[in-house]
């Protein structure tokens, strides 16, 4: 009922009217996805609502790391407001998500979340230019004091030299083109650790006096970067973790994961901590994700090493053989 509510008010002239302003203040609206889905979205819309002279304000619907017990604006509890004073329009107000729609993320020259094709949500590639990307996030993604408190701690007192950074989806990551990329790369395992440990050995040959900087949501996956390693090589950051992994997720998940719940303020603390300290290593070794999109526009600099690199070109020709016959049943993905 309540969409249907919404839907209807969206029709309405006076949204229609709101919507087609070129200045005033719009809404973004943020769901229950996990974070850096969610700071890649604000950060785009922000770049096109300023681009448009208008300001914009985020609604962050139940956020998988909201606590109510904080009493506070989700956004707020872990970032700066993206347009400082910017006040919410009253209702029926416009979003930025209705306003840009064709702008929106499914587009192959997105600077932060491109999609190869528009009718496959699952062609996500790497940002074509990272330096782009890097000059949004650093106008628009501020962490308040706190969380910046949370990196710049736990970097200072525990890296004294140059860090390999690790990032591995668990069992669990299979959307976004995750499960495909597996299938492809490695069918035996719905982890390739293997790929990912070369390229990190790799990485560590170019600089023998690098620790390994290993971040997961799969407890899995660490456990098998400290018994190739050892707990000497590597680094972590205290985060929580299941073997299965996808622990941020509301809905779907915690029958993967026995049933757990986890405390939504440390989940998000969690995950920006280790984003922000892979993005300070000399090499970033990565699969397909929002974060690793994220990670490697903050440092546009950085070498990386892409893991399903080897295989992306069949995976997009399939995405694409799958985008013409979408188009042809008359899907357009809007």
């Amino acid at each position: 009922m309540i969409e249907k509510i919404r839907h209807q008010v969206r029709a309405s002239k006076t949204y229609k009217a709101l919507a087609a302003r070129r200045t005033g203040t719009v809404v973004c609206q943020l769901n229950q996805a996990g974070m850096y889905s969610c700071i890649n979205r604000a950060a785009w819309f922000a770049h096109l609502c300023a681009r448009d002279g208008r300001d914009m304000v985020i609604e962050w619907s139940l956020p998988a790391y909201f606590d109510p017990r904080l009493n506070v604006d989700p956004w707020t509890t872990f970032f700066e407001p993206i347009f400082p004073g910017a006040k919410k329009p009253r209702h029926p107000y416009p979003f930025a998500h209705d306003i840009y729609h064709e702008e929106s993320f499914r587009r192959p020259d997105h600077p932060l979340e491109p999609v190869k094709y528009k009718t496959v949500r699952d062609s996500r590639t790497l940002p074509a230019d990272r330096h782009e990307g890097h000059a949004i996030l650093k106008k628009y993604i501020r962490h308040n004091e706190t969380t910046q408190a949370f990196i710049d701690d736990f970097y200072d007192t525990f890296v004294d030299g140059p860090l390999i950074g690790l990032h591995m989806r668990g069992p669990g990551g299979v959307h976004g083109g995750g499960a495909q990329l597996r299938q492809m790369l490695d069918p035996d395992n719905p982890v390739p650790y293997d790929h990912y440990f070369t390229a990190a050995d790799r990485a560590l040959d170019e600089t023998p006096d690098a620790t390994l900087f290993v971040c997961s949501d799969s407890q899995e996956a660490v456990d098998r970067a400290v018994t190739r390693y050892g707990k000497s090589r590597i680094l972590t950051y205290p985060s929580q973790r299941s073997d299965y992994g996808e622990i941020h997720s509301i809905n779907g998940r915690r029958d993967f994961n026995d049933g757990r719940s986890f405390p939504k303020y440390k989940l998000g603390i969690d995950i920006i901590v280790e984003a922000n300290i892979l993005a300070r290593s000399v090499h970033f070794v990565h699969g397909n994700s929002h974060v690793a999109n994220n990670i490697l526009c903050i440092n546009p600099d950085m070498a990386n090493t892409y893991v399903y690199a080897p295989i992306e070109a069949d995976y997009l020709e399939r995405a694409r053989l799958e985008h013409e016959r979408n188009l042809a049943h008359g899907t357009t993905g809007d």
